[in-house]
């Protein structure tokens, strides 16, 4: 069985299906999340629960536009930045197979063995008291219907607009996972690529090649190494110690490797993309306490120095300010912070610029 990919900047309106996605939290921690998007009248509704999680409880969500893609929707619904996603080629609980039918049927008949043992009692316990009304044949005979069809809904997951259960079936429209809407264009158990054939959708662009989507880390990380700031606020990120960053850079010299050898560049890119992610989560997450405890306030004060100098428009300010940082760091001796080189527009010199 093989998952069909989604891609991440689908819009909603074509994605009336379930979906699972794999991404990242906060803490740079793997995350899985299962959605169940439904879409009725313009706005599509969403559940989603943490998949692997124990304890974990569905969410329900309304997102006021279907042309929202689904990137967008998981982060806002879960705080997850998402990685990949695809249609599982797999059962979801309820869905009506065999085993299934049987739990059902078991539940049904469990419902009308129930009831009939309620009226056998309500009977039963008048003979013996004598008790009126309460225990009249007609009120006994409406109770145990509505018993016995709560019950039926509840193993049968019925359409509650179908079944006339009164305030039973009001009470229990609550425990459904969506309310009933209008099959989208997807539509279980269609797949998406079924949609595409049998309906006029957009057609999905091709996205960027392996070599074009390392080529853009490349560029983000080559934009972050020259932000003096960033890099000494955010020095995880420049530390081959840290697991995160080393991954990225491993990363990086298997993608070399498997351009000159031929291998699989697909799944090369994609490893740069998601350690790069990781890394630079981690990294902005520590921040300050990567540095060791001795060297934070002295880290703090040099970035202070260099905003200044970077903002100022006064030569003699700029100077004394990029040289201050220079002799902070300098005196810090942390290889994976930025030198500082007041001549140097950008402030960031090589390591050359110790020696002068």
């Amino acid at each position: 069985m093989e998952w069909e990919p989604v891609p991440l900047d689908t819009p909603l309106t074509w994605l009336a299906t379930r979906i699972v996605v794999r991404g990242t939290d906060e803490a740079a921690t793997e995350r899985w999340v299962g959605l169940e998007i439904s879409l009725d009248a313009g706005v599509a509704h969403v559940q989603h629960r943490p998949l692997f999680t124990v304890g974990a409880r569905a969410a329900e969500a309304t997102v006021p536009s279907t042309e929202s893609t689904l990137a967008e929707t998981v982060t806002d619904l879960t705080g997850i930045t998402p990685l990949a996603a695809a249609v599982p080629p797999l059962a979801w609980p309820g869905e009506r197979d065999a085993d299934d039918w049987v739990r059902r049927v078991a539940g049904v008949v469990t419902s009308i063995v129930l009831a009939l043992t309620v009226v056998a009692g309500a009977f039963a316990l008048e003979s013996v008291t004598g008790i009126g009304w309460f225990f009249d044949p007609v009120v006994v005979a409406v109770c145990a219907v509505m018993l016995a069809g709560t019950l039926a809904v509840k193993f049968l997951d019925l359409d509650l607009g179908r079944w006339p259960l009164g305030a039973a079936g009001w009470l229990l429209r609550r425990t459904r996972s969506l309310p009933p809407v209008a099959p989208g264009p997807v539509g279980h158990p269609d797949r998406l690529t079924e949609a595409r054939e049998r309906l006029p959708l957009p057609p999905v662009p091709d996205g960027p090649s392996p070599t074009e989507r390392v080529d853009r880390i490349k560029v983000d990380y080559g934009a972050l190494m020259g932000d003096v700031g960033y890099r000494i606020e955010n020095s995880a990120l420049f530390d081959a110690g840290v697991p995160q960053t080393q991954r990225f850079q491993v990363a990086l010299l298997l993608w070399e490797d498997a351009v000159g050898s031929g291998e699989d560049p697909e799944a090369a890119a994609s490893e740069v993309e998601e350690s790069f992610a990781l890394a630079r989560v981690h990294a902005e997450q520590q921040g300050w306490a990567h540095l060791p405890a001795g060297a934070r306030d002295p880290a703090r004060t040099a970035a202070k120095a260099v905003r200044l100098a970077l903002a100022s428009d006064e030569p003699g300010e700029r100077e004394a300010a990029a040289r201050r940082a220079a002799g902070l760091l300098g005196s810090l001796a942390l290889y994976y912070l930025p030198v500082i080189d007041p001549a140097v527009p950008s402030l960031l010199g090589s390591p050359k610029a110790l020696e002068r």
